[in-house]
């Protein structure tokens, strides 16, 4: 293993660090100077409401398009991955997780970045009145910057991913998790 000497700073913001290791011994097949990407983590929630699941629409300026999304966020400092789902969750849709089950933490990028999913799941209730669009609504080309909240039945989630409507990775990981059965939960490491 290769032994880690100094770590630069190169850029950061409020979402994430970007950070240069200088290693002394490199091993065999591992560059001298490694930049990656530190962040807090994601927690997603795959969110259950009256029988259909809750996507969020939303502008993402870095792909430049508007994204279909199980609501979710970065962790804030101190905050585990069960209290950001439930914060997410509640910020973005105005449901409350009823029950959150966790089904482990996954790494977004191995090559790039330190970042992992937390992947939740459970029943909603809403907070307040809540009216999600039919997911037909949806319009990838739309900029306006606020989020859309849809609905979907399981086989439309599933047409959506399988024919790339949905690119979010958390998402889809999410979606697959449930459709394998394996909603027993982990241990929160």
């Amino acid at each position: 293993m290769a032994k880690r000497t100094e770590v630069k700073v190169v850029a950061s913001d409020p979402r994430l660090t970007l950070v240069m290791e200088e290693r002394t011994s490199p091993s065999k097949g591992y560059p001298p100077r490694l930049l990656k990407i530190r962040h807090p983590g994601t927690a997603v929630v795959a969110a259950l409401f009256e029988d259909d699941f809750i996507l969020v629409s939303q502008f993402r300026p870095i792909v430049g398009r508007r994204t279909l999304e199980f609501p979710g966020g970065r962790l804030e400092q101190g905050e585990t991955g069960e209290s950001a789902a439930q914060r997410e969750l509640r910020e973005e849709t105005g449901l409350i997780l009823q029950e959150a089950v966790y089904h482990g933490a996954f790494f977004a990028s191995v090559g790039t970045s330190e970042e992992k999913f937390h992947v939740f799941s459970g029943t909603c209730q809403p907070k307040t009145d809540l009216a999600p669009q039919p997911i037909s609504s949806f319009d990838d080309s739309d900029t306006e910057p606020e989020a859309r909240l849809l609905r979907c039945t399981r086989e439309e989630l599933r047409s959506l991913i399988r024919t790339n409507v949905i690119e979010d990775a958390k998402t889809a990981l999410a979606f697959l998790i449930n459709e394998s059965g394996q909603w027993h939960g982990a241990s929160r490491s």
